[in-house]
C-alpha cells in the first residue's frame, strides 16, 4: 500500500477485543476489512507512543503528536493482508 491513495490503514489497540487492523477502500465510501488476532492472524502487532511534540490547533488546543508502528500477516473471507507500518507525527 505504499505510496497509496485508494486505501488506508487503522490500527486500533481496543483493551476489550486487543490489537485490530481495519483497511478502508475510499472509492468504497464506510467499507473496511477488519482484522482480528482472533481472525486467522500469524502475525499483528503494534505500538502507538506519544512524542514530546505538541501542535496548536486554533479552537482544538494543543494536539500531541503520536508515533509507533503496526505488524500484521491476516487472512479472512479468502482474502490475505501483510505489511509493516511504521510512523510518526501523526495525530
Amino acid at each position: 500500500m505504499a505510496g497509496s491513495t485508494r486505501s488506508r490503514l487503522r490500527y486500533v489497540h481496543d483493551e476489550a477485543a486487543g490489537e485490530v487492523v481495519k483497511i478502508f477502500y475510499p472509492d468504497k465510501k464506510d467499507t473496511a476489512m477488519v482484522f482480528r488476532r482472533t481472525d486467522g492472524c500469524a502475525v499483528l502487532e503494534g505500538s502507538v507512543t506519544k512524542m514530546n511534540v505538541r501542535t496548536r490547533v486554533s479552537g482544538q488546543g494543543d494536539i500531541q503528536h503520536l508515533e509507533g508502528r503496526v505488524k500484521y500477516d491476516c487472512t479472512a473471507d479468502g482474502t490475505h493482508v501483510s505489511g509493516e507500518v511504521t510512523f510518526s507525527h501523526c495525530h
